[in-house]
């Protein structure tokens, strides 16, 4: 693997909006470093679930949030994926409830 490259992830910027397609390793430092705002997030798409394309799908909403994320984020695509997201949080949640106290 070269360094800077990660696994699948496509950025759409419409005006001050981001949707990003697949959420492979690393998708939230690729943002980044493509100079968009992760803060900018509207919308995730997934069309399939291999691990390539969904290993951060989580970690994108956390790195999202984190960075002051004030909107809701839509998700689509195939099952399982309202599952994951309810797991990611569950798995988070006393992480994410100890920050919102403290930040």
């Amino acid at each position: 693997m070269q360094v800077g490259r990660a696994a699948p992830s496509n950025a759409v910027v419409a005006g001050d909006a981001l949707y990003v397609v697949y959420c492979g390793n690393g998708v939230a430092r690729q943002i980044v470093q493509a100079g968009l705002r992760l803060n900018a997030l509207r919308s995730i798409f997934i069309t399939h679930q291999h691990s390539d394309h969904n290993l951060d799908y989580g970690n994108l909403f956390y790195f999202t949030w984190y960075s002051s994320l004030r909107n809701p984020v839509n998700s689509y695509g195939p099952p399982p994926l309202t599952e994951m997201t309810k797991k990611f949080f569950e798995l988070n949640a006393f992480d994410i409830d100890t920050r919102m106290r403290t930040h």
